[in-house]
């Protein structure tokens, strides 16, 4: 008799007697057992020096490309335009345009921008020889801006750098207004300023456009004059009636405003009585419709209350029926009219 129990085999003989005892076979997978080294490397992985350097690693690890992906973030501010520049290459991608917003350019880029908002430039003093010959000096503004435009700020760049191109608008507005300064009289300068603005501001926008700057519609102004005393008392009687007829119109134009300004006010004042009489009027129809209604309902019901009366006490002639309505008009103090039946006409008019 064989018995196994766990991995002992015992053989029993006939007697009852244990005759061999069998250890049970081991397995003979050797993958079973561990090796020397896989031990010798779970002992060198338990050891606590050894932990703690792995988490750290890790630990920077994360770290690093935390800081690496915050880093490919960049940012252009809402008054800037700008190209991604390699940080190694120091090369400027002139294909695309970035506006105000964050990308990701990797961390080897930055930002190469140009201002968005408008740009003031402010000439004082200029000195402008007419043809008269009698110098004197003229003050004008301006405001430019550069074009949103990848191949205009590339022109530009290449043409300026990226920060001298004030420096050259400048120059180009102070050559441009005096060569053409000369080109107009005293009396011109005096009379009819607007036309001289308008030319030099035409001229303007388009040597400016040339250079990739882009003026504004009716953004140049001349701001001043300032004359020698020649020229003063040569024509002191033209400068006195120019004040007299500016005082003039500013005069008729604070008149004709008031004048806007008082028609508008009785309008609005017409306006408002129409309103509320148009107001008042609504709520009387409707307050008259209503009680009308009112009216037309209660007589309605108190006819009907006759008629099922005379229904109800059987036939009746109409002088009879006449004498009863009129009863009944008096105890109830009515001073309407009612129509009793199809047949029979009657009027209750107490009053």
């Amino acid at each position: 008799m064989n018995s196994t129990t766990g991995n002992v085999s015992i053989q029993m003989n006939e007697l009852g007697t244990t005759s061999t005892i069998n250890a049970s076979r081991q397995p003979t997978n050797a993958n079973s057992n561990p090796t020397e080294e896989s031990v010798t490397c779970k002992k060198f992985f338990a050891q606590p020096c050894v932990k703690w350097t792995i988490i750290t690693v890790l630990f920077i690890g994360c770290i690093l490309i935390i800081g690496l992906v915050a880093g490919s973030f960049k940012g252009v501010e809402y008054n800037e335009m700008g190209f991604k520049r390699s940080t190694i290459s120091q090369t400027i991608e002139w294909d695309t345009l970035y506006f105000n917003d964050h990308w990701f350019w990797g961390v080897s880029y930055v930002k190469f921008v140009y201002p968005r908002n408008v740009k003031r430039v402010k000439l004082d003093d200029l000195e402008v020889i007419p043809t008269s010959g009698l110098q004197f000096l003229l003050d004008c503004d301006f405001y430019y801006e550069i074009p949103e435009n990848a191949e205009s700020i590339h022109r530009l760049f290449d043409n300026f750098g990226q920060n001298n191109y004030d420096a050259q608008v400048t120059n180009i507005a102070t050559g441009l207004i005096k060569n053409m300064a000369p080109n107009y009289t005293i009396e011109q300068y005096i009379t009819q300023i607007d036309m001289i603005q308008n030319d030099m501001s035409t001229q303007l926008t388009i040597i400016l456009n040339e250079n990739n700057i882009y003026l504004r519609s009716n953004h140049f102004f001349i701001t001043g004059i300032t004359f020698p005393e020649q020229v003063i008392e040569r024509y002191s009687a033209t400068l006195i009636q120019i004040q007299l007829n500016l005082q003039a119109n500013y005069e008729q134009n604070q008149t004709l405003t008031q004048k806007e300004t008082d028609f508008l006010v009785s309008q609005y004042n017409n306006n408002a009585t129409i309103t509320r009489q148009t107001v008042y009027a609504t709520n009387n129809a409707t307050l008259a419709n209503a009680n009308a209604e009112a009216l037309r309902i209660v007589q309605s019901a108190q006819a009907n209350g006759l008629t099922y009366f005379f229904d109800k006490i059987g036939s009746m002639n109409k002088t009879s029926m006449e004498i009863v309505i009129r009863t009944f008009g008096l105890l109830n103090g009515l001073s309407t009219q009612y129509v009793i039946g199809n047949d029979v006409n009657v009027f209750v008019n107490p009053t």
